[in-house]
């Protein structure tokens, strides 16, 4: 048998694979290069986002940049390198100076930030970096790339004529490099072109967090600086919408009237507590050693049934802070956002933030989404008073902040929020060593629900628990501040969490059905209203109102309408039927889960029916 064919035809295939390249070194060359050098300078900033593995994925888009250039002639082939190499350029620069200034990559934060800022603030501002010396090194090496790159293109254009090269050693190696790069690239990340195409695709902001969740890493990482873009500029697209209608919407604030009859409010929103960890709950470790002494005291009532209507912080901060709710078509960023309210009426609303982080560096998607409708420039003067502006490694970091402020405002009127990481994972995190507690010998082999546990396991509902207890001290520190004043306290969680209850995983368990011990763990939360003895004394029908409460079923999307309640706020966003402490509130609303509105009383009762009809069985 003859290989010369087979030989010629392989011949053919590796040059015309490789001859595109071969021809256009320099443009594939710098191509790759605009492509890498963000990385290269996020690594000299020891910025920790994207990853060295992306490389065959740079090789792959260099490649397709220059792939065009083995068809087009003339005019278009120089029109077509102009725009590429400009794009490129531009792309790359940015992000280039935004990390070396900044220290971040290109974000939807900061694309929400350059269009919603005054062009002549946004002139001033960049204006502060354009003459310093750091500065000039930056353009200096940009202009020197530059400068490299059109010297190349000169001497390399003899070459674009040259015949099309034979499968020659260099031309295999060429090949090899590429095909073998750009497969690796392409394959590995392959779960990244089908996320960037449904990001293309989607209509909405559902949509857009039902594909968060599923790809979580969506932009920010292991992407190249153009994916950024594209990403940012898809959710700026989405963001410009909702907060156009939330603006509107706090825009039209008419307050009928005040009381102030809760002078202060203190709202404390906690991160992913599972109440059945709670010994104020039932749980047989003590993992609330405060709260279950005050509740003894009087002063704590910890409600037994409660709800969260999602399982993800974003979708339960948005109903927890507008008047959407659950069983209603109203769209969370159709109405205001209650600390408006509050600040309309003549409350300062204070919020101390302990998981948005108020820099730009290592943006987190979830974290710019909540960022963008509580911190946006154009709603965040509406909403607060006052903001922190430092993240802490722990909670009890905020606390400090407070104490300034607390000296710092003396309106009689106020509105807290303490914004908690609580038991964020990962747990060994979220408390210091020193707050240690249990160890994997503390916790029970077998769960409550029958699951049996690994020691590794069981290291991790160790580490759970000790959050939960940390979690109380924070708690318990933020109320002794309250201790002598005349003021009330609501706590609850933006959702639970599973930790090895009923199955073996710990985190946030998305599954299409959900089942009674989903319910249980990762929407049950808890809630409990404290109020010092000068508050209760002073107002007694109302904490009697309170006291009565605590068994009836309640969601917290209804969350805004109790603390207009407890302030004596009347507006037509106001529905006492929708307070859990009014004695008109309505008791029989669904409470109805997630997006697709799962009726959780309805699987809360099947579930007990079936396990009547078992143990009668």
């Amino acid at each position: 048998m003859n290989p010369t064919p087979y030989r010629h035809a392989a011949d053919r295939i590796v040059s015309r694979i490789a001859v595109p390249v071969l021809r256009e070194p320099v443009f594939y060359c710098f191509m790759l290069l605009t492509f890498v050098w963000p990385q290269l300078t996020s690594d000299l900033f020891r910025i920790e986002a994207t990853h060295w593995e992306i490389l065959g994925l740079y090789i792959a888009y260099a490649y397709a940049a220059t792939l065009p250039l083995g068809i087009l002639g003339g005019k278009a082939r120089r029109w077509y390198k102009a725009a590429a190499y400009t794009l490129a350029y531009a792309v790359s620069m940015a992000e280039c100076f935004l990390l070396v200034f900044f220290r971040t990559f290109i974000t939807p934060s900061l694309m929400s930030i350059a269009t919603d800022t005054d062009p002549a603030e946004s002139a001033e501002f960049i204006g502060c970096y354009l003459f310093t010396g750091r500065f000039a090194l930056f353009l200096a090496a940009w202009s020197l790339v530059a400068g490299i790159n059109l010297l190349l293109e000169k001497v390399s254009q003899a070459r674009r004529t040259a015949p099309m090269p034979h499968a020659g050693l260099r031309t295999c190696l060429l090949t090899t490099v590429l095909a073998g790069g750009g497969i690796f690239g392409l394959t590995s990340n392959a779960s990244a072109f089908e996320s960037a195409w449904r990001l293309s695709r989607i209509h909405d902001r559902h949509e857009l967090h039902e594909l968060l969740r599923e790809e979580p890493e969506l932009c920010l990482e292991r992407r190249s600086a153009p994916e950024r873009l594209f990403f940012s500029l898809r959710m700026q697209a989405f963001d410009r919408n909702a907060i156009g209608s939330l603006h509107e919407a706090m825009e039209s604030i008419a307050i009928d009237s005040c009381t102030f009859r809760s002078p202060e409010i203190v709202l404390i929103l906690g991160e992913s507590y599972n109440k059945h960890h709670a010994a104020l709950y039932g749980y047989p470790l003590p993992t609330t050693p405060r709260l279950s002494q005050e509740e003894a005291a009087g002063r704590l009532y910890p409600f037994t049934d409660v709800v969260s209507p999602a399982n993800f912080t974003v979708k339960a901060m948005h109903l927890l802070f507008s008047f959407a709710s659950q069983d209603r078509q109203t769209a969370w960023c159709d109405t205001p956002l209650f600390p408006a309210l509050f600040r309309r009426a003549g409350y300062d609303t204070l919020m101390f933030d302990n998981q948005t982080t108020f820099t730009l560096e290592n943006d987190d998607v979830w974290d710019q989404e909540i960022r963008h409708f509580l911190y946006h420039p154009r709603l965040s003067p509406q909403l607060f008073t006052h903001c922190n502006a430092d993240k802490y490694p722990f909670d009890e970091g905020l606390l400090a902040d407070f104490d300034r402020q607390d000296l710092r405002f003396r309106n009689p009127h106020r509105l807290t929020i303490f914004h908690l990481m609580g038991q964020h994972v990962a747990y060994r995190n979220r408390f210091p060593a020193e707050a240690g507690y249990f160890t994997a010998d503390s916790i029970p082999e077998y769960s409550t629900s029958g699951l049996r546990r690994s020691r590794d396991e069981r290291r991790i509902v160790a580490d759970y628990d000790n959050a939960v207890r940390y979690n109380d001290r924070v708690v318990g520190e933020i109320r002794d501040r309250c201790r002598t004043r005349d003021a009330v306290v609501v706590y609850l969680s933006d959702h639970g969490e599973e930790v090895f209850d009923y199955a073996h995983r710990n985190g946030r368990i998305h599954d299409a059905t959900l089942s009674p011990d989903c319910c249980r763990h990762q929407y049950e939360i808890p809630f409990m209203i404290w109020m010092s003895d000068r508050y209760r004394a002073a107002r007694p029908e109302l904490a009697a109102a309170i006291a009565r409460a605590v068994d009836r079923p309640y969601m917290t999307d209804d969350l805004p309408h109790l603390l207009l309640d407890l302030a004596g706020l009347s507006c037509r966003w106001f529905d006492p039927t929708r307070s859990v402490i009014n004695d008109r509130f309505d008791a029989s609303r669904p409470r109805l889960l997630r997006d697709d509105k799962v009726d959780y009383d309805l699987i809360m009762r099947q579930a007990k029916g079936n396990a009547e009809t078992n143990k009668g069985a």
